[in-house]
């Protein structure tokens, strides 16, 4: 949203967003390796990250929040349930004789379904 405003910023203001930005980055960066630590120091977190890297496309950003969308303590058993929960699950639509389109649900985490189907 900074980097918007810098583009029609009045001049005498034009530093102090400048420098807003850049604590902003760097803040972002030291979160971020903060989350690849916690990953790393946990073995489970580690390999399972691990497996995830291996899907092509799937970068750093979008295996962390993958991990926290996916993670044990939704009790997920199957498959089909994670699926649901990421709203990536087939919705059907029929009535009667007159059977429509399957579409997708698009319920659930919005932000995991988008990774799931274009990864960052």
């Amino acid at each position: 949203m900074e980097q918007n405003r810098l583009d029609t910023a009045n001049p005498a203001i034009t530093e102090s967003i400048k420098t807003l930005l850049t604590q902003m980055d760097e803040q972002l960066e030291v979160i971020r390796e903060q989350i690849r630590q916690l990953i790393d120091q946990d073995p489970d977190l580690k390999h399972r990250a691990e497996l995830l890297e291996t899907i092509p496309g799937v970068g750093s950003a979008s295996v962390a929040h993958l991990l926290l969308a996916l993670s044990e303590h939704h009790g997920f058993t199957h498959a089909k349930q994670a699926a649901a929960y990421a709203g990536l699950e087939p919705r059907i639509t029929q009535s009667g004789n007159w059977t429509g389109k399957t579409r997708l649900s698009k319920t659930g985490d919005a932000l995991c379904a988008r990774l799931c189907i274009c990864p960052l």
